[in-house]
Formats: C-alpha cells, structure tokens, sequence
C-alpha cells in the first residue's frame, strides 16, 4: 500500500510538472506570437509612415513649382508693362525735348558773331588794337558764351534723361524672368504672342530713343567745342 501511495504521487508530481512545462511552452509561444505581431505591426507602420512622408515631400515639390510659376508669370507681366510704360515716356520726351536742328543752327550763328567780333582782334589786326574794339569784343564774346552755356545746360539734361531711360529699358530687358518660358504650350504661345505684341508697338520708339541719343551726343561735343572756343577767345 505504502508503495501504490509513493507511485501515486510520484505520477502527480509527473503530471504537475509537464502541465508547468506545457504552460511554460505555450506562455513562450504567445509572447513570440505577440512579439512577431508586434513587429509586423512595426513594420507595416514604418512603410506607411515612409509613404506619407514621400507623397509630403512630393506635394511640397508641386507647390513650390506652382508658386514658381505663379511668381514668375505676374513678374513677366510687370516687367511687360514696365517697358511699356518707359518706352512710351521716353518718346513723349523725344517730342517734348530739344530742338536739335534749331540749336545746330545756332551753333552756326554763334561761330560766325565770333568771326564778326574777333576782327580786327583776331584776324585782320593792325599795328595796335584799341581799348573800344576790345571791350566790344569781349562783350560781345561773354554774351555769346552766356547763352551757349545755356544751350550746353539744356542738352546735356535733355542726353542725360534719354540715357536713363534707354538704361531703364535695357535693364528691364535684362531681367532673366522675362526669358523663363512656360513649360505649357499653350501658355506659352500666348506669352509669346504678347512679347511679339509689345515689340512691335515699342520697336519705332526705342529706335527712335537710340537715334536721338546719337544725334544729341553729336550736338554736345559741337557745343562743348565752341565753349572752349569762346573762353579761349576771352
């Protein structure tokens, strides 16, 4: 009896220890069960995070090409209207400036009143020379200068405003903006239409600017020649 008693329990604690295993087995399996859903959790959240931050990074790329072209086309338009703008000013001036011509045929008076008023003091001069025929002269020579000074400050004025604006215009034109062209075709046969537009409407007048600068270049060396010229006789 006392011999069924010690093999009952010896088959108990048998029993007792292979559940404690078996609960030990299936305990390890669920946290590995648990760890690989876990991870697999991780890793389906990692590639959908990635994702998101992609189509972000791809969004913020678009938006700042619109932007971009946004900027730029309202840019385009300014500078468009700009040189418009400075074209027609400066034509306006051309028409309003300086008698080109009649000062040229003033120059042509003046350098012939100094002819007039330096004989006898300059050329034709005999064995002496009165007190009277040299203040005639130098009155007549400061008058002479007085007003040419005057046409020499009129001109250089009038050459300096045409500078600027023919200046104002070429830098405009400069601007690296204007030649960005859209990549739309449509977009971009209207852009062109319009430069060839505003070409042809400010082509005559900036020519016009160019040759007026040229002319009035011309005019100030002839006047700055004949203030020399009067000082020198002074």
């Amino acid at each position: 009896r006392n011999h069924r008693i010690k093999i009952d329990r010896s088959i108990r604690i048998t029993f007792v220890l292979a559940a404690l295993f078996m609960a030990c087995v299936v305990t390890a399996q669920q946290k590995a069960a648990d760890t690989n859903l876990n991870n697999g959790d991780s890793i389906v959240g990692s590639s959908f995070v990635t994702r998101i931050q992609k189509m972000g990074k791809a969004e913020a790329v678009r938006s700042i090409e619109t932007f971009k072209k946004g900027r730029d086309a309202i840019k385009q338009e300014e500078l468009i209207e700009e040189i418009k703008q400075t074209t027609l000013k400066a034509k306006a001036h051309l028409k309003s400036g300086v008698d080109t011509f009649g000062i040229s045929a003033e120059l042509k008076n003046t350098n012939a009143w100094i002819a007039i008023a330096g004989d006898g003091v300059f050329t034709n001069t005999g064995t002496a020379q009165t007190y009277r025929n040299l203040v005639t002269t130098s009155k007549i020579l400061v008058e002479l200068l007085k007003r040419t000074n005057n046409r020499k400050t009129q001109v250089d004025l009038f050459e300096k405003a045409l500078v600027n604006y023919r200046y104002k215009i070429d830098s405009l034109n400069a601007d690296t903006v204007l030649y960005d062209f859209p990549s739309d075709s449509v977009v971009l046969m209207r852009y062109v239409q319009k430069i060839l537009v505003l070409a042809g409407a400010i082509g005559p007048a900036d020519s016009a600017l160019k040759q007026a600068v040229i002319n009035v270049n011309t005019l100030q060396i002839r006047i700055d020649s004949l203030v020399n010229k009067l000082n020198s006789s002074l």
